[in-house]
């Protein structure tokens, strides 16, 4: 008689890599690919995880869009902290226009998760970018174009392995958790689960904790 032991993965929690040239054997790209087409809980699955895309960023940023999902008085509660954003595809957008007359007031970003160094141009690195992106029509699509988010600056002094580094100036950023369950398309859990600030040097392109850009900052609420 034989016996046969047969055990079933119910949940898949992993931080997946958002450069597809971590996938460097077959192997592993059919690893992703059984874990998304089990029935086990995922986290993310791969359509949550193509949603950190910038071209979703890039349409939630426009206002007709967010209409289809929510009210006017929820877009007007939120647009205020919107800033505009572009698929460069769309070469003839004015974004471009105005971004290489005034490239201080943009940044390009590429469209995948994932803020490192060489992800991210600035200031004049913009312009450098666009007038490549000119003739070079298969960089467009790896980048998007964002109006530059100008945070107030604070001195802080920050804290990295048990070393104080500063006063220097430096903004912030807030996030918050989300828990998301859906099931065969109904959505069972939508909800806020915490929040995050992190606290990095004002010109730093980094913004991660993890990879030592940023540090972890708390909030002082003032009316």
């Amino acid at each position: 008689m034989k016996y046969f032991i047969v055990s079933h993965v119910n949940q898949n929690y992993s931080e997946p890599p958002f450069d597809p040239e971590s996938f460097t054997t077959e192997e592993l790209w059919k690893a992703r690919e059984n874990v998304d087409t089990s029935v086990a809980v995922k986290c993310p699955s791969i359509q949550y995880h193509l949603m950190t895309n910038k071209v979703f960023q890039a349409c939630f940023s426009n206002e007709s869009i967010l209409r289809k999902f929510i009210s006017q008085d929820e877009v007007n509660s939120i647009k205020k902290f919107i800033v505009p954003m572009c698929y460069l595809t769309d070469w003839e957008n004015p974004m471009v226009s105005q971004a290489l007359a005034n490239p201080s007031s943009y940044c390009l970003k590429i469209l995948r998760e994932g803020g490192h160094l060489g992800n991210i141009f600035e200031a004049e690195e913009v312009v450098k970018a666009l007038e490549k992106m000119k003739t070079d029509t298969t960089l467009r699509t790896e980048y998007c174009l964002m109006r530059m988010i100008k945070s107030d600056v604070h001195h802080n002094t920050l804290v990295r392995a048990g070393k104080a580094v500063g006063p220097q100036p430096t903004i912030a950023e807030y996030g918050f958790f989300g828990g998301f369950l859906c099931v065969d398309g109904k959505v069972t859990m939508n909800q806020v689960c915490g929040h995050l600030v992190r606290v990095k040097p004002e010109h730093s392109h980094l913004g991660g904790v993890n990879v030592g850009g940023a540090c972890v900052g708390s909030m002082q609420v003032e009316e």
